[in-house]
């Protein structure tokens, strides 16, 4: 992957108000993310107006309105693709409005609106050089917090991204891997030696043997990130872990 700068740079900070009236101009569609009874809910949404207040949300024609289910001050996530890069805010619903033509999600202006460079959402394979141990396990509804982490699973992380991770697990048969799609675990990873371990919630996209049927490969997506101040903490960790995955492969080719 040539010309990756150190990816921390690619998470910026941007006025809102100017970065939220791009897509707003181009009715890019965007996803809202928010937690109900414990599990991680998204719908798509257009942005219809703005103010230094409050941002004026319509749930995409696509998507089933009854089917979401806000309240008033609920924590909530937002993200936008727009051109090479992709913006991220978490913001708090304001009021909800219900007609015969559209359900409109008023949310209070966000404080700052980060932008993640794109490059950043390509998988980036571990070194060769390396050893990543990952640990993953069930996640409950309702859980805030990692709970209880021996039904789990070890493993090896074969690539990762700002979106999610690719994770082997060696067939073992005294212990069945229990995980099915669309599945929230915890994953847990320490990218290096000497730093701290990484924990966030992901959902199983995809489980695969591989060819030689030695592991199973766990296709993962990292779920809300961008829906808090703490997420996007984790996040900026992940996009160093890529930047330096990236620079470490550079080298070793």
């Amino acid at each position: 992957m040539e010309g990756i700068e150190t990816m921390m740079d690619a998470l910026q900070t941007y006025s809102p108000l100017e970065h939220l009236a791009r897509p707003m101009k181009d009715r890019t569609t965007g996803i809202l993310s928010y937690n109900h009874n414990g599990r991680w809910r998204v719908c798509k949404v257009l942005i219809e107006a703005v103010d230094k207040d409050w941002v004026r949300l319509t749930l995409h024609p696509t998507a089933q309105a009854h089917q979401v289910q806000l309240a008033e001050g609920q924590p909530v996530g937002v993200s936008f693709k727009c051109g090479y890069c992709k913006i991220i805010f978490d913001t708090q619903v304001v009021q909800l409005r219900t007609t015969a033509e559209d359900t409109a999600i008023i949310v209070a202006t966000p404080d700052q609106v980060d932008t993640i460079d794109r490059r950043s959402y390509f998988r980036v394979r571990v070194p060769s050089c390396l050893r990543v141990d990952v640990l993953i396990w069930p996640r409950s509804a309702g859980e805030p917090q990692p709970g209880p982490q021996d039904a789990g699973w070890c493993g090896q992380l074969v690539d990762i991204s700002a979106g999610g991770a690719q994770v082997a697990i060696p067939v073992d048969n005294r212990k069945r891997l229990d995980l099915r799609p669309c599945q929230y675990i915890w994953v847990r990873f320490t990218p290096l030696p000497y730093q701290r371990p990484i924990t966030f919630v992901a959902q199983v996209r995809t489980i695969l043997p591989t060819a030689d049927g030695s592991a199973v490969c766990i296709g993962l997506q990292a779920v809300g990130l961008e829906a808090s101040k703490a997420g996007r903490q984790t996040l900026a960790r992940l996009l160093d872990a890529i930047s330096q995955y990236a620079r470490m492969g550079q080298v070793h080719t």
